[in-house]
């Protein structure tokens, strides 16, 4: 499906369209029953995403009540599938590990996989007991029906750039933050930034100058980067919990392989940043204007 705005279409339209269809992907695959159910968490994770990108793009023409309101909605749904991801990627993270590493034997990871699969598998009973899925799905529609009769969207190209602008500069004052203090937290806030401005191309895709050289694949390349660099750092915290690593195997090694592909990462990261960056957020809406 095209989520993009059309050259054929009013750009509130537009917005409305993108918005109820993104909606119509995530509603079936979150509502059970579900025929995969780690696909279904997957692809809503993405689409919250992409929801709070397009919530961000027409941010300026919505009151700041409504704002605040649709973003929370779809960071705290974000919050809740993540949560069930990170877990799954934990595990297999901990087996791509074990297996890359050559160091690290099966039985060092035997006893804290079956950790994590136990917490995995109690986590999702607790969500369908409570009917977490359901209860989310139903939301989703009534915010979709909703937003059909939202007054004030933009009506004209040029009332996305503000937010657009907003993306792109909280971006590039996030990529400086990380080459400056290359911490996990920064690298962390960066890759959000990086998936908000890849979603916000995938709006504009119709529409973006030619001359700018900032191109999706380059945009889909740095968040890959910053994703994996993200499942990684997360693992490594989990190998120095106190309480979880008293069940795994030399240790040393995986977080030796670990800090590598981190550091590799993090550096291929920097690079390619820093050619999408390279423009002040002024020099970068130039080119829409």
């Amino acid at each position: 499906m095209d989520y993009a705005l059309a050259t054929d279409e009013s750009i509130d339209e537009g917005i409305k369209r993108i918005y109820t269809d993104r909606l119509q992907q995530i509603i079936p695959t979150i509502r059970p029953p579900h025929q995969n159910l780690h696909e279904a968490i997957h692809d809503a994770r993405r689409g919250f995403k992409f929801m709070r990108a397009l919530i961000r793009l027409i941010k300026f023409s919505l009151e700041p009540e409504a704002y605040e309101q649709q973003n929370h909605m779809f960071r705290d749904m974000g919050r809740f599938v993540s949560e069930l991801r990170d877990l799954h990627v934990f595990i297999l993270l901990m087996q791509y590990v074990a297996r890359e590493s050559h160091s690290v034997r099966p039985q060092d990871i035997e006893e804290g996989l079956n950790i994590l699969q136990q917490q995995e598998k109690e986590l999702l009973e607790e969500a369908r007991d409570q009917h977490r899925f359901e209860d989310m799905a139903d939301r989703l529609e009534e915010v979709q029906n909703a937003f059909t009769e939202q007054q004030g969207l933009p009506d004209q190209q040029s009332l996305l750039f503000p937010g657009l602008k907003e993306i792109y500069k909280k971006g590039r004052e996030n990529y400086f933050r990380a080459d400056e203090e290359g911490t996990k937290e920064q690298f962390h806030e960066w890759r959000k930034q990086v998936k908000y401005f890849m979603n916000a191309f995938q709006v504009l895709a119709h529409f973006w100058p030619g001359k700018l050289d900032i191109k999706g694949k380059s945009l889909a390349q740095l968040s890959d980067y910053l994703g994996e660099e993200h499942d990684l750092a997360l693992l490594d915290d989990l190998l120095v919990d106190q309480d979880f690593r008293r069940h795994l195997g030399n240790i040393k090694a995986m977080r030796s392989y670990v800090d590598q592909k981190r550091s590799f990462l993090q550096r291929s990261a920097l690079n390619l940043g820093g050619f999408i960056y390279s423009k002040t957020e002024e020099e970068f809406i130039s080119f829409f204007n």
